[in-house]
């Protein structure tokens, strides 16, 4: 279902890579794609954290760091696909939520 609904558009993946890499190379834009990252890991943190709550779950590690990990899978899936040159929806998807599912537990942090 994330994958769905995640843009598919070749030019806008190939797009949102450039940026992080001009940012990377440009001081003067990472501040605001700092600032865009901060606020999809916000709505995300929360999807997550409400979705683990009603399953009595928790993260293993910390949310940044399972926010980070989930993007670079889901990154990393997006631009293989593209060079690739197949949709792999399924399988990208597939990936995501058995790199989320190490991540998770159900036992108690007492």
């Amino acid at each position: 279902m994330f994958i769905s609904a995640q843009p598919t558009d070749t030019a806008w993946m190939i797009a949102h890579a450039e940026l992080r890499l001009y940012a990377a190379r440009n001081p003067a834009m990472r501040e605001g794609l700092i600032a865009m990252k901060e606020q999809m890991g916000a709505a995300i943190a929360e999807v997550l954290t409400a979705a683990l709550d009603r399953v009595g779950a928790r993260l293993t590690v910390p949310l940044d760091q399972a926010f980070d990990v989930l993007h670079g899978v889901y990154e990393h899936g997006a631009l293989s696909a593209i060079i690739d040159g197949v949709r792999a929806d399924e399988e990208r998807g597939a990936r995501l939520a058995a790199v989320l599912r190490a991540m998770i537990t159900t036992e108690c942090a007492c």
